[in-house]
């Protein structure tokens, strides 16, 4: 989504660039819209590429390979790999936007060798940058951050939709995102227990939106209910409308191992909500903590993040002043129009000449 709206806003910025798109797999649910944003728009179905694994073999569009390109730019690290082959071919310099962090680093075979073929790389958070220059040795000057901008419209006057759950006299501790390991689904229970231990006064909900895989759920509703804390965990599956349960949400929480930036965390501050994460490895949680604007516990702390949340349960004034610190600091700093502009100039630092 990200990737699309930087296109968009490249083309009605300036009229005079040619942009193909090159989707590695088929049958996203974003397809017909990148199809509609390109001049010339390819898909390549039978290139086996994966983070875990990588069988390079050639891409084989004949069309696509007579023609001219000035520049190649590979979104994420799935398209690394034939970003890298396309350089090569077309003799380009290549622009490696990176959208994942160090755990899919970690699990990409040859990243450190690909990445030294990026002529610039564009991420989206100052964490990131700083993983790359200190474990990775790239140079600074080879990295640019443009961060993220939140991926719905935050409009106030939009109607309330009717809640699954009841939000009278409890503290709505929210969370948003797929419901997966790297998301920390499995800390969820946990922190839910330890914290009916700590504070069992407290009348807390804790409320994940997003998609819950079948298995994934049984996992959770498992310890949940040998932990007996079942009944202050509500999964709501996948929503179309995320913004009336942000709105319910008194504490917004993200317990992600990963996350290169997080764009759930900048949309919970854009509405005001106070935000409680981990230290060093959520970009926008790195981001609210250079305006002390949000909590965060060290990386697993689960007894750390339950004294943090009870904090904020106790003191409806502090989640206020919280909410709008970090509302007011995410607004100085994301902008649609500066990322377009600041993606723009790294294209125009790397573009070939004739």
């Amino acid at each position: 989504m990200q990737m699309l709206r930087i296109i968009r806003n490249l083309k009605a910025q300036r009229s005079d660039l040619h942009q193909d798109i090159l989707l590695i797999y088929g049958g996203s649910a974003l397809q017909e819209e990148f199809r509609k944003s390109a001049e010339n728009f390819y898909i390549l179905n039978t290139y086996s590429s994966s983070i875990r694994t990588k069988i390079k073999q050639r891409i084989s569009h004949k069309r696509l390979m007579e023609q001219h390109y000035d520049i190649i730019v590979a979104n994420t690290v799935v398209a690394l790999a034939p970003g890298i082959e396309m350089k090569a071919h077309f003799h380009a310099p290549l622009v490696f936007y990176l959208r994942e962090s160090e755990y899919s680093f970690r699990i990409y075979d040859g990243f450190e060798r690909d990445l030294a073929q990026c002529d610039r790389i564009v991420t989206v958070s100052d964490l990131v940058k700083s993983i790359l220059i200190q474990k990775y040795q790239i140079s600074p000057e080879t990295v640019e951050v443009v961060h993220n901008f939140p991926s719905f419209k935050l409009d106030a006057t939009s109607p309330n939709t009717p809640l699954p759950y009841d939000t009278a006299g409890r503290c709505i501790i929210g969370l948003s995102g797929e419901v997966c390991w790297r998301k920390g689904c499995d800390l969820l229970p946990i922190l839910a227990a330890v914290y009916k231990k700590k504070y069992p006064g407290d009348k807390v909900l804790f409320v994940w939106t997003g998609n819950c895989a079948h298995g994934i759920r049984q996992q959770m509703e498992y310890d949940s209910d040998l932990s007996t804390v079942r009944d202050n965990i509500h999964l709501t599956g996948l929503i179309k409308d995320p913004l009336p349960y942000y709105r319910s949400f008194d504490i917004f929480l993200i317990l992600s191992r990963e996350e290169s930036f997080g764009n759930v965390v900048a949309e919970a501050a854009m509405i005001g909500k106070p935000v409680v994460g981990f230290d060093d490895c959520v970009g926008a949680v790195e981001l609210l903590k250079q305006g002390n604007a949000c909590l965060s516990v060290p990386y697993l702390d689960i007894d750390g993040m339950a004294d943090a949340l009870h904090i904020l349960y106790s003191s409806p004034q502090r989640r206020q002043e919280l909410g709008q610190g970090a509302k007011t600091w995410i607004e100085s700093r994301l902008d649609d129009n500066r990322s377009t502009e600041q993606f723009l100039r790294v294209l125009e630092s790397v573009k070939k000449r004739p």
